[in-house]
C-alpha cells in the first residue's frame, strides 16, 4: 500500500486493505465462521497435472469429492492423517506435493485464489501440512 493510500486493519486478525469492500470480504469469508458453521475439506496441489493427481488420489484412503488438473479435494477429516497418507503415496508414486490443506470447501471447480489460501492459513481459519524434504515439490 502507499503511502497516500488509507490502509484499513482488520480487527481479528493481521490482515490489512485500503477498502472497506475488501475488508467486508475478508471478514465475512474468514471470520463468519463463528455465526456460520462452513463446510471444510481436505485438499492438495501435485506436480504432474492429472497424471500425477490421479495417480495419488489412488493411494489415499479417503472420498475424493473433486478434482481439477493437479489439485484434489476430499472429504473433511484429520489432516495430519491426511498428510502422512499423502507422504506415503508420494513416496510410493514418484509425485511430489506442493501443499496439502484443510481449508473452506469453496465449491465444485476448485478455482482457487493462492491470496485466498495464504488469508485463511494467517486468519489461522486454514490449516497447512508440513511436508518432509523428500516428497515436497519446490
Amino acid at each position: 500500500m502507499t503511502n497516500k493510500q488509507k490502509v484499513i486493519y482488520c480487527e481479528e486478525c493481521s490482515f490489512e486493505t485500503n477498502t472497506q469492500e475488501k475488508l467486508e470480504k475478508h471478514i465475512e469469508t474468514y471470520h463468519y465462521v463463528k455465526i456460520i458453521k462452513p463446510t471444510f475439506i481436505l485438499y492438495f496441489e501435485c506436480e504432474g497435472s492429472i497424471d500425477g493427481r490421479n495417480r495419488l488420489t489412488r493411494n489415499i484412503p479417503n472420498v475424493n469429492i473433486d478434482s481439477t488438473g493437479g489439485q484434489a479435494a476430499f472429504e473433511d477429516g484429520d489432516l495430519d492423517k491426511f498428510g502422512k497418507d499423502l507422504t506415503c503415496a508420494s513416496r510410493r508414486t514418484g509425485i511430489k506435493i506442493y501443499r496439502a490443506m484443510r481449508i473452506h470447501d469453496p465449491g465444485l471447480g476448485l478455482c482457487i485464489d493462492e491470496s485466498w489460501l495464504e488469508e485463511g492459513l494467517e486468519c489461522g481459519i486454514f490449516e497447512e501440512y508440513d511436508f518432509p524434504d523428500d516428497v515436497f515439490a519446490t
